[in-house]
């Protein structure tokens, strides 16, 4: 049987109004150890890794590898910056890792936020339960973010639960040519962030040109290879 071995990376998330930092993506690297090492592509963590309890065990031994360096991370944010995990929706109805979550949120500084982005997939929805469960990391400080893409869990509860902020798919940042691709729905997007006071990060910003498109339909927040790349923590 092959080994696994979990490393962490952080990307940046940038303020383009004023180039300043304002949060990092903490992102999982699965390498298999087999004599030629060799990552494992995100996509296909998802058939690999099928049940709640092999993406706890994941997403908690990436946290503890971030604690061990969680005051030189977070020493490079500003007042009210933030940390954030990708976590699927399911794992919030686990009480061992709702535990996890509540430990870990005391080990940061109180006035940096932690963020859990819900990846969507395979038709999620939440339940009244995930509703439940996210309404009580409220309450303890613990903020969500929720991806907005094609198959979309999101555009349903964006003004009830009051999500911290809403990603961009890299999907949705593309540009052809001098335009974006998908400039109506994200100047839309743009509209809606601001009517229920949300951010908006877009995600897979590469080139300037992008970052322009971009930042001219309002999107003042990014992430992508243009402001930094993923690094080991």
């Amino acid at each position: 049987m092959f080994k696994y071995i979990i490393e962490p990376y952080s990307q940046p998330v940038t303020n383009c109004n004023t180039g300043r930092i304002i949060g990092f993506e903490i992102l999982l690297r699965v390498m298999k150890e087999t004599p030629i090492k060799k990552y494992l592509s995100p996509d296909s963590l998802v058939h690999i890794f099928k049940s709640n309890v092999e993406y706890n065990h994941l997403t908690i031994s990436l946290m503890r590898h971030v604690n061990e360096r969680i005051e030189e991370i977070t020493d490079k944010l500003p007042p009210d910056g933030f940390i954030s995990f990708n976590i699927i929706p399911n794992q919030l109805l686990s009480t061992s890792f709702m535990k996890y979550l509540l430990s870990f949120r005391k080990k940061i500084r109180e006035d940096i936020k932690l963020v859990l982005a819900l990846v969507e997939g395979n038709g999620a929805i939440l339940t009244d339960s995930m509703i439940d469960a996210i309404k009580s990391l409220s309450e303890n400080n613990i903020d969500i973010a929720i991806n907005f893409c094609n198959n979309s869990i999101s555009i349903k509860y964006i003004e009830a639960m009051g999500f911290y902020m809403l990603k961009l798919d890299r999907e949705l940042s593309l540009t052809h040519g001098n335009s974006l691709i998908y400039e109506s729905t994200i100047k839309s997007l743009v509209y809606l962030s601001s009517l229920v006071n949300t951010i908006l990060v877009a995600e897979g910003v590469e080139t300037k040109n992008q970052r322009d498109l971009l930042h001219k339909c309002g999107v003042n927040y990014m992430q992508g290879y243009y402001f930094g790349a993923p690094v080991s923590i």
